[in-house]
């Protein structure tokens, strides 16, 4: 059994790393990109999908019990070869 804690700290890490990535992409776009209302608009929605992505998610882990765990027996048992009627 592995604790969803487990899946929350990792989704956190990644999260962590994503947001480097977004704040280098976010300075690059507005320092170097051309002046036109689309990168400014490809940046907002950049920086809007980001925050309905992560508070969705927030939300969905919000009702999710993180004492509970992931069993992963189940994908790596051999099925039953005996027929069944």
């Amino acid at each position: 059994m592995i604790p969803f804690i487990y899946f929350l700290i990792a989704w956190l890490v990644l999260l962590l790393l994503f947001l480097a990535a977004a704040t280098v992409s976010i300075l690059q776009m507005m320092r170097y990109g051309l002046a036109h209302p689309l990168t400014h608009a490809s940046t907002a929605l950049l920086v809007l999908l980001t925050a309905v992505v992560v508070l969705g998610t927030l939300g969905y882990l919000s009702g999710v019990d993180l004492r509970a765990g992931f069993d992963l027996n189940g994908l790596f048992s051999a099925p039953s070869l005996t027929p069944t009627l």
